[in-house]
């Protein structure tokens, strides 16, 4: 499924299987299985990779995904990576590194993708697949440069910007994103770098401000009782949310330490 640095992945609806690129800059790429049976080892028999490509109503190419508003919404197509195991744009050697040799720059099916007219991002992460539609984070889009959240619709082949976040104070790096049968989207902050508050995990909707959900407030003395290390842990990512199959339960993570939450609703009041 492509030799870059992987991020997450879902198998959508139709089959195909949806991945995000931790890179800057960075693709969205499906992987169209030569095997769709549901079965362990059907993926392993490969398929053929794709990257995003963005157009305007004229058809043209969309250059500049970081500068449109909220709403925006484009036409998408797909175009083929012939050589998903392309080298990057530089193999160097990292002393001190576990590994001899790591990539650096842009990756080989990234640089393939961008010579078609592929959509360049800024750094993708989450992604989630509810009801024909597959949502993605850009933890360092928009304009302010602090996480935008995408919609790529199946049936319609659009690709569409949900929410953009409009500073630090608001959202701040979304990354783990789901969406609960309902169709409420939650995001998962990654890390705080901001005064005042620890990482957040936020409701999102098109055309609303994000709603705080929950915060990071964990600062642990010694001898706590939970025996885990003094600390604060408030800069520490929510990660891994999820909604249980009745959708009255949010399960999260604070990755550092480690800690899962069990968060009940009323959901249904969150965006007011």
């Amino acid at each position: 499924m492509g030799f870059m640095r992987h991020e997450a992945a879902v198998v959508a609806g139709d089959g195909n299987v949806y991945l995000t690129e931790d890179g800057g800059p960075s693709g969205f790429y499906r992987m169209r299985p030569y095997d769709r049976a549901h079965e362990v080892g059907a993926l392993d028999k490969g398929g053929k990779l794709q990257m995003l490509r963005a157009r305007n109503p004229d058809g043209s190419r969309v250059t500049d995904l970081t500068s449109v508003g909220a709403g925006a919404t484009f036409d998408a197509d797909w175009v083929p990576i012939d050589n998903p195991d392309q080298d990057p744009e530089a193999l160097v050697a990292s002393p001190g590194s576990a590994f001899e040799i790591v990539g650096s720059g842009r990756s080989g099916p990234f640089m393939q993708g961008e010579a078609q007219g592929g959509a360049a991002f800024r750094r993708l992460e989450g992604c989630y697949y509810s009801a024909g539609v597959v949502y993605f984070t850009d933890t360092s889009g928009g304009r302010a440069g602090r996480g935008s959240l995408w919609a790529y619709d199946l049936h319609e082949s659009t690709l569409q910007l949900i929410y953009a976040s409009p500073g630090i104070d608001e959202s701040n790096h979304i990354d783990n994103v789901t969406v609960s049968d309902s169709g409420l989207i939650i995001a998962c902050e990654d890390g705080a770098a901001r005064p005042g508050g620890g990482s957040r995990m936020q409701a999102l909707a098109p055309g609303r401000d994000a709603v705080t959900v929950a915060e990071n407030n964990i600062v642990l003395g010694r001898g706590n009782t939970l025996g885990i290390a003094a600390a604060d842990y408030r800069d520490a990512e929510w990660a891994g949310a999820t909604f249980d199959a009745d959708g009255k339960t949010l399960y999260a993570n604070i990755q550092t330490p480690g800690i899962t939450f069990a968060i009940t609703g009323p959901w249904d009041r969150v965006m007011g």
